[in-house]
């Protein structure tokens, strides 16, 4: 059963005036439709990005107000990545606590001694020389010599902290060093 009901109304789109068959009819056809639902859209999107940016302006607490920092603000504070804020924690360069998972916490004044103190790291690459390699047994050597894996090689090279050096594609250790562990003078 259709509607014999004709009223007159307004286009809320395009404002013209049209001949509606029911009393809730709000656009002329349905080109006006589309473009009032799209129109609607690109508000709704934008609204959503006036809130987000709303939210974000709220006022951060400076870097250089803070004295202590997480790793991702001393990263941010130093320029360079989280991974090497990390490294320099390990290395013990950078004072920090770690107060429980994902909690690692920076002192500043640490980082800025980072940039206080002169580099050593350059003054010790000049002073270490490579030995001759007549004195030096390479891992491969090693392993035959002693008749053990290079997994276990690598695990004794770290228990003892003995120091290897590349020199081409190989890797090379110091023969006093070695023959001083496997000759059974350290347990």
């Amino acid at each position: 059963m259709s509607s014999n009901i004709r009223i007159k109304r307004v286009c809320q789109h395009c404002e013209k005036e049209f001949t509606a068959k029911t009393t809730v009819t709000k656009y002329c056809g349905d080109t006006c439709a589309k473009r009032a639902y799209k129109a609607r859209k690109r508000n709704e999107k934008i609204e959503a990005a006036n809130g987000t940016l709303k939210r974000s302006s709220k006022p951060k607490a400076s870097l250089h107000d803070k004295r202590i920092l997480t790793v991702n603000e001393a990263s941010e504070f130093l320029g360079c990545s989280t991974k090497t804020i990390y490294r320099l924690i390990k290395l013990n360069k950078v004072q920090a606590i770690n107060l429980g998972e994902r909690m690692t916490r920076i002192d500043k004044v640490s980082l800025e001694e980072l940039f206080a103190e002169p580099s050593s790291s350059s003054s010790t690459k000049s002073a270490y020389r490579t030995p001759n390699l007549k004195d030096c047994y390479s891992l491969k050597e090693i392993s035959d010599l002693y008749g053990i894996s290079q997994s276990a090689l690598y695990t004794i090279l770290k228990k003892y902290d003995i120091a290897k050096f590349r020199q081409g594609k190989f890797s090379y250790v110091l023969k006093n060093e070695i023959d001083r562990i496997f000759d059974g003078s350290e347990n």
